[in-house]
């Protein structure tokens, strides 16, 4: 049983990593996407996309704040 449930939660990772991957695809081709074709298009409700939209920041910041130590650090070594 308690594989069935490891099994089911990266099941639903892939989904969800999915789903954050089509709409930053979509972002990204500047196509306008509202809430109510993506609780259609993927399947699961409004929350659900919320949640993918909160992530996708998320990552996106970590991603700037990387960036941001990289050039620091560039800048007082070099």
């Amino acid at each position: 049983m308690e594989s069935n449930m490891a099994s089911d939660k990266k099941r639903d990772d892939i989904r969800r990593t999915t789903r954050i991957i089509q709409i930053d695809e979509m972002l990204r081709r500047g196509a306008f996407v509202g809430m109510d074709e993506l609780v259609f298009k993927f399947g699961v409700n409004k929350r659900t996309v919320e949640r993918d939209f909160e992530r996708l920041r998320d990552e996106m910041n970590a991603c700037k704040a990387q960036a941001e130590e990289i050039v620091k650090a560039e800048l007082i070594y070099d």
